[in-house]
């Protein structure tokens, strides 16, 4: 009855760069923050919405503040979220793909700003920390399959992780 809900639509992709990495975004958010606690917790930092699906208690909405003053916010979403959790609302993030759609961007381009002021938002705007975060994700997700092309062009499945030895 009060506070602000959220979820990932199913997310419709046409690029290359958006078929690879916009499916992503779920994941990402799951992998590095536990959902329940988002709700449960009256803690800022367990925290994740969409501005492409949101929906939010007109109650909520004024105890926040509103738009006021997060209009001028890169990631305005989340700066809401932040506001009604300080207002000691509840903010949930929900599984809306079966019932909802959106396709956030056009092109790579679109693609690369998006991610790139939200990963920056997401980390406090700490230079350091979204270096490390894009080498751990460049370890985790890039590497294996350069390794696994690189084994398989030249021939050394050792790389690949296969030795040959019985």
């Amino acid at each position: 009855r009060t506070g602000l809900i959220s979820g990932f639509p199913r997310m419709e992709t046409g690029t290359w760069l958006e078929h690879i990495v916009v499916p992503m975004m779920a994941f990402i958010i799951g992998y590095h923050l536990p959902i329940m606690m988002i709700r449960r917790s009256p803690r800022p930092v367990f925290l994740a919405v969409t501005g492409a699906w949101l929906m939010i208690h007109r109650d909520s909405y004024t105890r926040s503040g509103g738009h006021a003053h997060i209009y001028n916010h890169i990631v305005e979403d989340m700066e809401l979220a932040r506001a009604v959790k300080q207002a000691g609302d509840p903010v949930t993030l929900a599984d809306v793909h079966r019932h909802t759609s959106a396709r956030m961007y056009r092109n790579a381009a679109e693609v690369w700003e998006g991610y790139k002021k939200n990963i920056f938002a997401g980390t406090g705007r700490n230079p350091l920390l979204v270096f490390g975060v894009t080498i751990f994700y460049t370890l985790l997700f890039l590497f294996p399959l350069v390794m696994l092309i690189w084994a398989l062009l030249t021939g050394q499945p050792v790389l690949a992780g296969w030795s040959g030895a019985a």
